[in-house]
């Protein structure tokens, strides 16, 4: 397999050739019927960056189009950048070059988009007519969000398989999506006074951290930090994934000149809840890159909510990054760079 490489000039900017405003966690379907998740609020020139999720399958499976014959086969279970990096080459999904983002991202080409699924307009929908069971049990949740934390309908979206459609009542969960900073804030405040939302068990809480801290290289104390009841729940027997997102699309002004790994320490500040949206984009000091002293304030992108997620919480932090020098010369650090194959964070010890 291969992967085909574009590269687009520098002209007008990044802005997308289709005018419609896509952010993170909205589907795509392509004319050959795959389903794609987009992945940040940023769209290059060519298409949406985004990575395949779901493939046409031949054979009755448990992800089955509502009220069709069309089934599909989910590609992966896990999400990192490395599984990721690897989909892209076995599918042979569309890649480009990003100069504002010094890093080749999958897309889905305009030319091969059927639609855009805004997860925002399938809680409009399940407002209108849930169509089974899950449907109905997601809405409820949606419903005890906006009943009890006071989040607007229009700022609750449903992501996953069943934006898609293809959900199965007895395996599929049910995935959340916040957009909005704001919201976010609102959600961690308030998520405890919802009787009716309860925290995993101890036997799926020790799963998930452990799951955690094998594939992204983290400290099972740090993994603890990063499954909590605002992320992760449980309503009526059914688990819930929350994901935060910025409620408005990204542009960048200045292209990357240089990128490299580097062992750094960064420290942030106590409740940065930039941090929690997803891909998150904030600022943190930077002490050291590679034992060298630093001091001072840069831009960092994460695209990996395992690495995110701690600088919410505030501290110093040591970790594995991609380290970019732009053309006005400032820096910038983006965690979870699938450049950056030994990827970590810990907490930093003085």
């Amino acid at each position: 397999m291969r992967i085909v490489f574009i590269e687009f000039s520098v002209n007008s900017g990044c802005t997308a050739m289709s005018s419609r405003t896509i952010l993170d966690h909205f589907g795509v379907v392509d004319k050959y019927q795959r389903l794609y998740i987009v992945v940040g609020n940023y769209t290059p020139i060519p298409g949406p960056v985004a990575y395949l999720k779901y493939i046409p399958s031949k054979n009755r499976s448990i992800w089955c189009r509502h009220n069709t014959d069309l089934c599909f086969e989910r590609v992966f279970r896990f999400y990192s950048s490395k599984i990721i990096e690897n989909v892209v080459w076995e599918r042979n999904q569309r890649t480009v070059y990003d100069p504002y983002l010094g890093s080749y991202v999958p897309i889905v080409p305009w030319y091969e988009v059927l639609e855009i699924i805004d997860p925002r307009e399938v809680v409009s929908r399940l407002l209108k007519n849930c169509r089974d069971f899950l449907e109905c049990l997601a809405l409820e949740v949606i419903q005890a969000i906006h009943d009890n934390i006071a989040i607007e309908y229009s700022s609750i979206g449903i992501t996953g398989s069943i934006m898609f459609g293809i959900h199965n009542i007895e395996v599929s969960d049910i995935d959340v999506v916040i957009y909005g900073v704001d919201n976010a804030k609102k959600f961690i405040e308030g998520v405890n006074t919802v009787e009716l939302f309860e925290f995993v068990n101890e036997s799926r809480f020790k799963d998930i951290v452990n799951n955690i801290s094998k594939l992204h290289n983290v400290s099972p104390y740090l993994a603890q930090k990063i499954v909590t009841k605002f992320r992760r729940f449980v309503y009526k027997g059914k688990e819930v994934t929350i994901v935060f997102v910025d409620d408005n699309s990204w542009s960048f002004k200045n292209v990357v000149k240089s990128s490299r790994c580097a062992d750094v320490v960064v420290r942030s500040n106590e409740y940065s809840y930039e941090f929690l949206l997803y891909p998150s984009k904030g600022y943190v000091f930077i002490e050291e890159i590679d034992g060298r002293p630093v001091k001072e304030y840069i831009e960092v992108l994460s695209f990996e909510s395992v690495y995110s997620i701690p600088l919410f919480y505030g501290g110093r932090y040591r970790c594995r990054a991609l380290v970019q020098v732009l053309d006005d010369d400032s820096m910038r650090i983006v965690l979870g760079a699938r450049e950056c194959r030994d990827s970590y964070m810990e907490i930093f010890d003085q």
